[in-house]
């Protein structure tokens, strides 16, 4: 069966020396061992997330499509209750074929 794949592609962030990273001062406090408040203070280097692209193509799945028989069975099976007498043939046929289904799986 036929399914669309998506596959990512991962794009490398420029080199270090091309795009200046961003800086951000922060200060914080610890306390010490006599309530104490040591306050140090540092930059954060963040460095920006690698760019994903992503690209489709073909692939395939290896599930049975079973509900599209579900579907086409029910549907079947309203339409021919709906036809009375005229899908009485074709009703007897499917229970015909049933009984014979159930017999060998029986032996």
């Amino acid at each position: 069966q036929y399914r669309t794949k998506i596959v990512p592609i991962v794009i490398s962030v420029k080199i270090l020396g091309s795009e200046p990273a961003t800086r951000i001062p922060l200060i914080y406090g610890i306390h010490g061992d006599n309530n104490s408040v040591v306050i140090q203070n540092f930059t954060l280097d963040i460095t920006p997330p690698p760019e994903i692209i992503y690209k489709s193509g073909p692939g395939s799945s290896d599930g049975m499509n079973v509900l599209g028989i579900v579907i086409f069975s029910a549907t079947m099976g309203i339409m021919l209750g709906r036809m009375g007498k005229n899908g009485m043939p074709l009703v007897s046929f499917c229970q015909c074929l049933n009984e014979c289904v159930m017999k060998i799986v029986a032996v």
